[in-house]
């Protein structure tokens, strides 16, 4: 075995980390890394612009709209968004807010719950083992 083995304390971060998605996914189903670190980024610094999320992960600002959309109530094209965010008119001209919905500050705290208390093991873990 090399040195970069993982260890079981890291597997049980790991499967900590897992069971803190799972409120995410159980939404819909599969949860783009992406709309995850979207959530998150909005989690953390409410009541920003598009723009502003953009330059924090990294992206360019029509991509973080359509992220942004998603989480939302309503898709960009009309179809039915994730419900976790709301969007503001915000207090200058052409500038929208983005906050956690009361859905989305639920799901925000069942992931936190999930990282707070170690769980004993994720069952994709287990099917693997």
């Amino acid at each position: 075995m090399s040195g970069h083995s993982i260890t079981r304390s890291d597997v049980r971060i790991i499967q900590s980390l897992l069971l803190a998605l799972e409120p995410l996914a159980n939404l819909r189903g599969p949860v783009p890394l992406r709309l995850v670190t979207t959530f998150l980024t909005v989690a953390i610094n409410e009541g920003h612009g598009v723009c502003e999320y953009a330059r924090l992960v990294g992206m360019h600002r029509a991509v973080m709209t359509r992220y942004i959309h998603e989480l939302a109530d309503h898709t960009r094209t009309g179809g039915p968004g994730l419900g976790l965010l709301r969007i503001d008119e915000g207090s200058y001209p052409n500038r929208q807010e983005i906050y956690l919905t009361k859905k989305g500050h639920t799901v925000a705290m069942a992931m936190l719950r999930s990282l707070r208390s170690p769980q004993t093991e994720h069952p994709l873990i287990t099917q693997i083992a």
